[in-house]
């Protein structure tokens, strides 16, 4: 007798494969420094640092993360560029906002940031999007160069020439 996956599980099974197939705990990371942030500056005035015009910049790095955690989780495929703008939002926000909220959403919106840049999807999950990553490239062959594979028995031409220099027979 087989047994058939309850909803819930099915559910769960889904959600799971959304989240392998996109930067997850960046979003997450990045989502709560922004929320952090943007607390600050609409918490008691006694607890800020900095208030008035000052603290506009504090809501604008906060949602200004918000909507890149967001981002993340919505497309994957530039987690680059949004991690290195949440890095770069997160140090802004140490001038700007009341010490980056008093060093924790700086911290939390760093960390987001860096697994933002470091995230790879998976090479057998296609992230949901059902399409598969594309292989990286084998540029050394296995004979210890950087570039593509260059047959050994021809010398590169010296600066100045404009021919190459034939094989010498040995």
């Amino acid at each position: 007798m087989t047994r058939v996956p309850s909803r819930a599980g099915a559910l769960r099974t889904r959600y799971r494969a959304w989240r392998r197939g996109r930067p997850f705990w960046a979003g997450t990371w990045t989502l709560l420094a922004g929320a952090e942030i943007l607390f600050i500056p609409l918490a008691q005035p006694s607890l800020m640092i900095q208030g008035g015009i000052a603290g506009v910049s504090g809501l604008l790095m906060g949602v200004f993360l918000l909507v890149l955690g967001l981002t993340l989780w919505l497309a994957p495929r530039h987690r680059a560029v949004i991690g290195v703008a949440a890095l770069l939002c997160s140090v802004a926000s140490l001038v700007l906002s009341n010490f980056g909220g008093f060093l924790i959403g700086f911290l939390m919106g760093v960390a987001g940031g860096a697994m933002a840049v470091d995230w790879m999807p998976d090479e057998d999950d296609d992230g949901g999007h059902g399409r598969r990553s594309r292989p990286v490239p084998d540029w050394g062959g296995g004979h210890g160069t950087t570039g593509p594979d260059v047959p050994n028995d021809t010398a590169p031409a010296p600066a100045g020439d404009s021919e190459p220099t034939p094989p010498t027979a040995s």
